[in-house]
């Protein structure tokens, strides 16, 4: 597995794409993306790229989603996701 946390993005509600994409594409083991989530559809963003999982915090700390709201997105989306009710 190969996790990484896009630093410079930390504060700015977003995955970084690009760099995601890139690191998917150059490794032979699984991707969670982390750095920065602003809104449940940046999760949909980050999982195109081809990444495992996408890690969040701070959105749902402050309670400005929850994660079965984002979890339903997801699965409503057709992404795989464990217990939507929880």
């Amino acid at each position: 597995m190969y996790w990484y946390c896009e630093v410079g993005l930390i504060g700015v509600w977003r995955f970084d794409i690009d760099l995601t994409s890139r690191v998917v594409h150059k490794v032979n083991v699984p991707v969670i993306a982390s750095g920065g989530v602003g809104q449940k559809e940046h999760f949909a963003e980050a999982f195109e790229t081809g990444c495992s999982a996408a890690l969040a915090a701070s959105i749902f700390h402050f309670n400005e989603i929850s994660i079965k709201e984002v979890k339903e997105y997801l699965a409503n989306r057709g992404y795989s996701i464990r217990n939507v009710n929880s």
